[in-house]
């Protein structure tokens, strides 16, 4: 398992290997040049927790655990091109290993906190309004049909005035997801501007994280837009999309069945109060 993911996932955290596990995955750039003590600074730890840290990740040294974690950063940021290939067999397999890399990527961008609100607020929302177009519009229309399975209500229209009427129509009780390439398309910009008028949050998936739209995004989570393998750039766009709409609903499906079992469990224990 890559060493991010497994200070993602680590279990039994004290408090301040959650302090240096948020650090280190919302500024993974920043690792390079750090200290132990620098790391333990911006962290809020003290330095012996550092080490700590270090050690229950199975490294000797803050030394060995920083070269261990650059090479896996390096490694997240390496998506491979299909080679060229003279079987199906071959193409299958680098189809399968660039939606692994593509899905890596992604998720080294998202932190569980990130995730957490997306899903808090798709679940306290009254409703969610999607707002995608062509492709896009396709992969919200499949996780429209998700969200609908499990009693979540929401809608997607499909014509460019339907979609100002339901930004317009829309309040704060509602929750915006919408997905935009690169975070420039006016009709966007024009409905996320009347979203924050109205209070209503903004999940936005998209591919460039410093674009207009990303300014106004509540959530956002970074997609990958395949810059390094043009021909297949719309299919990376696709995989990364998809990871994220897929993961949102499974926790989403998670959490909405803890509810339900919850409510299952109260109405059970007064069902035997009554019996008594």
């Amino acid at each position: 398992m890559n060493l991010w993911h497994r200070i993602k996932e680590q279990k039994h955290m004290t408090s301040s290997d959650r302090k240096l596990s948020a650090y280190l995955l919302h500024h993974p750039d920043t690792i390079r040049g750090l200290s132990s003590r620098e790391l333990a600074r911006r962290s809020g730890v003290s330095a012996a927790s550092v080490i700590r840290f270090c050690h229950r990740l199975g490294y000797e040294s803050y030394q060995e655990f920083k070269v261990a974690l650059l090479v896996a950063l390096e490694s997240q940021h390496t998506v491979s091109p299909l080679k060229p290939s003279t079987t199906t067999y071959g193409l299958m397999q680098q189809v399968a290993e660039l939606s692994r890399q593509v899905i890596e990527k992604t998720q080294a961008t998202i932190s569980y906190q990130q995730m957490d609100r997306a899903v808090e607020y798709i679940l306290k929302a009254s409703q969610v309004d999607l707002y995608g177009r062509g492709m896009n519009r396709q992969l919200l229309e499949m996780e429209k049909y998700h969200f609908v399975r499990i009693g979540i209500q929401a809608s997607q229209e499909e014509f460019r005035n339907a979609r100002f009427s339901q930004a317009l129509n829309a309040d704060a009780s509602h929750v915006a997801l919408m997905i935009s390439h690169r975070g420039h398309t006016p009709e966007y910009l024009h409905i996320a501007h009347e979203l924050k008028r109205k209070g209503v949050p903004l999940i936005l998936l998209c591919g460039m994280k410093d674009s207009p739209l990303a300014e106004l995004a509540d959530i956002l989570f970074e997609i990958d837009i395949g810059s390094y393998f043009e021909e297949m750039s719309t299919i990376v766009f696709k995989m990364s999309a998809g990871y994220v709409l897929d993961t949102l609903f499974a926790i989403a499906l998670a959490k909405k069945g803890n509810q339900l079992q919850e409510k299952l469990t109260a109405f059970e224990n007064l069902a035997h109060y009554l019996d008594h």
